[in-house]
């Protein structure tokens, strides 16, 4: 195992030196030990934490998995903000008062602060990077305002969806997922690939909009209780009203929020988890189990509805589905 310790603001290997890449496989709290953020299991002694990542002259790109979820903040003040874009799982960052909430399909942008708490759910599967924000300034400055001295009020908030922000993730993993056989590869076009990195965010990271500070807090537990809900209830007919109802808020607020953070309305995202959740049960037991059954599993009644929007998203029937995962 490889530990990892802070220096001069940003990370680099202390027991053994990998060209820019690092590691960390904590099984235990004891196996933590001089790794430069606080981190801790949500409750008893039992944590479970892989990461994974590179570290740049004004970046650092990981990717974090946990099958126990944790508790951590940074031990340091660090003079950058940190993108986090989940890909499974979902997790909060508690500042002061304030608490912002980010799951699969949403993106989060902070300053990074010792304050600041990340609690992290059980099931996370998160890519990350942290930027400095000089960096940030410069490209800020090179594309939109030559005269910006601060950094710019992004928004706390990304819908994953857009076409810019696939982009940015599949960045961050193909920087982390760099085979190790290609490292002299990787360290001659690293300070070009991390300068588009910086310039892509810029690119796509939305701007506030909002000009109620309590807005983007608000809206995060809305999006929250309301997927919550309608993933417990996934199988059987729902309403608008209905998940509005059990979120807390109006139908106009919950579209509101769906179509700001996601992209989409809640009877979209609905029927995308559907969906989602079809293709999974096809590929396990679709040789076994009729389509209608497993359709009507998740919530779709009319079969050639179902077949039309299936098709829509994956580019195949659902027999075809079957058809090509059996070959």
């Amino acid at each position: 195992m490889t530990r990892v310790a802070a220096v001069g603001g940003w990370i680099h290997q202390r027991d053994k030196i990998i060209g820019r890449k690092f590691s960390l496989n904590a099984t235990s709290q004891n196996d933590l030990a001089s790794f430069p953020i606080f981190l801790r299991p949500p409750n008893g002694t039992e944590i479970n934490v892989e990461t994974l990542g590179r570290t740049g002259q004004n970046s650092i790109v990981w990717h974090s998995r946990s099958g126990s979820g944790f508790i951590s903040h940074s031990l340091d003040e660090m003079d950058a903000h940190i993108i986090q874009l989940p890909i499974e799982g979902r997790f909060s960052r508690k500042e002061g008062k304030r608490e912002y909430v980010a799951r699969s399909g949403v993106g989060l942008l902070s300053p990074v602060r010792s304050s600041s708490l990340m609690i992290a759910s059980s099931d996370l599967s998160v890519v990350a990077c942290a930027i400095d924000n000089n960096a940030l300034i410069s490209a800020f400055r090179s594309i939109f305002d030559p005269e910006c001295i601060n950094v710019p009020a992004f928004s706390r908030f990304s819908n994953m969806k857009t076409p810019g922000m696939q982009v940015l993730q599949k960045m961050l993993i193909r920087i982390v997922s760099w085979p190790e056989t290609d490292e002299k590869q990787f360290d001659a076009v690293y300070p070009l690939m991390e300068e588009m990195l910086i310039f892509q965010l810029i690119g796509c990271w939305p701007l506030q909009t909002e000009t109620n500070p309590e807005s983007a807090d608000g809206g995060s537990h809305v999006l929250v209780r309301a997927s919550d809900y309608i993933e417990a209830h996934i199988g059987r007919t729902l309403t608008v009203v209905e998940v509005a109802n059990a979120a807390g808020t109006s139908v106009r607020t919950l579209q509101k929020v769906f179509r700001q953070r996601l992209g989409c309305s809640p009877v979209q995202y609905i029927i995308d988890q559907r969906l989602t959740r079809v293709h999974q049960d096809l590929l396990t037991e679709g040789d076994v189990t009729l389509i209608s059954q497993i359709a009507y599993r998740w919530g779709f009644v009319h079969l050639s509805d179902f077949t039309r929007r299936f098709k829509a998203r994956y580019g195949k029937s659902p027999s075809e589905l079957i058809h090509k995962a059996s070959i």
